[in-house]
């Protein structure tokens, strides 16, 4: 770029920045820069409360103890200070884990217990000697633990899951299909099922697989807390069937016979199941009682069994002639 060029540029910046509108306007920023920066050192002078975190974590734990709540623990802290203390608090580094080495607070009722005053101190020798604690939530502390009584739940569905029209629910799996739950032996006895957190999974036609915490259980620990699930819908067609009509409730010494002795009952199914669909299965009987000893001229008929996989069936005809034979 040409000399003159630059020099130009440079006497127009020049003039712009020292005109007397910007002269005044530069002499404005200054002093806003200025009394900002009074006002923020006041404000960090000053006395301040705020609320902080401090973690809480249960050490040295032996192998023989099962921990049956979280073994660490954020506790809410409200503290008293200078500003630009309180500051360093909120905006720098957190203050260090407090370390509750198990054998100082296990008790003889299966549980390691912090008072009130015992977190104060703890809390206190991870912050600054000029700052004053106020309040702690939870005021104290109690990690519930066993020796290993457990107890393994099969793992159940909580919620509901529905494939999208024109298909159904293969298949649904739980991997592990049931967990072990560590408690004390009043909570193992009640227990039955480990209940997945609320699940609703709608609308679906393909394979869905995710990953789900189970429901926590009161004073007690869950191995593992997630599980698995994993969804298989399958698209529904059309099938029929003939099936043979089995006479029921016959006079003794008599035949009843059935016009026709079969007929077709039509049903919906998943796909993958269409080919190994048991006709044998299905039972359609026809009741003599119904007939009113013979005064009917056509005999009822009743599905009353049918294979779990098939969807809806239905019979063709739910009457048929009939004749009986001595």
């Amino acid at each position: 770029m040409p000399r003159h060029v630059i020099r130009n540029i440079t006497e127009m910046i020049r003039d712009f920045l020292f005109s007397t509108i910007n002269k005044e306007f530069l002499i404005f920023l200054f002093f806003l820069v200025l009394s900002t920066t009074y006002w923020i050192m006041s404000v960090l002078n000053d006395t301040m409360e705020r609320e902080i975190v401090v973690p809480v974590q249960l050490t040295e734990i032996p192998d023989n103890a099962i921990v049956l709540s979280d073994e660490t623990i954020p506790l809410k802290v409200t503290v008293r200070d200078k500003g630009y203390t309180v500051a360093a608090y909120l905006f720098g580094d957190e203050p260090s884990t407090v370390k509750l080495p198990f054998a100082t607070y296990a008790r003889s009722e299966q549980k390691c217990m912090v008072s009130n005053a015992e977190l104060t101190k703890l809390v206190s020798s991870q912050l600054y000697s000029s700052t004053k604690i106020l309040s702690i939530k939870p005021e104290k502390l109690e990690f519930p633990y066993n020796q290993g009584q457990h107890k393994r739940l099969p793992v159940m569905l909580k919620g509901t899951v529905k494939p999208a029209d024109s298909y159904h629910l293969a298949r649904m799996t739980f991997d592990p299909d049931s967990v072990t739950v560590y408690s004390s032996p009043s909570i193992l006895d009640s227990l039955r099922v480990a209940y997945t957190e609320l699940v609703n999974i709608h609308n679906f036609n393909d394979t869905i697989r995710r990953k789900v915490k189970l429901t926590a259980i009161r004073a007690s620990k869950i191995v593992p807390e997630e599980i698995t699930l994993t969804l298989y819908p399958d698209i529904l067609i059309e099938g029929s069937a003939m099936v043979t009509i089995t006479p029921i409730n016959v006079p003794e010494g008599y035949t009843m016979r059935t016009f026709p002795s079969q007929i077709q009952v039509d049903y919906v199914v998943g796909a993958s199941r269409y080919n190994s669909v048991d006709v044998s299965r299905f039972t359609i009987y026809a009741d003599y009682a119904a007939t009113d000893n013979g005064a009917e001229k056509k005999c009822p008929l009743r599905l009353v069994k049918s294979p779990s996989e098939v969807r809806h069936p239905v019979m063709k005809e739910t009457h048929v002639d009939y004749l009986l034979e001595q």
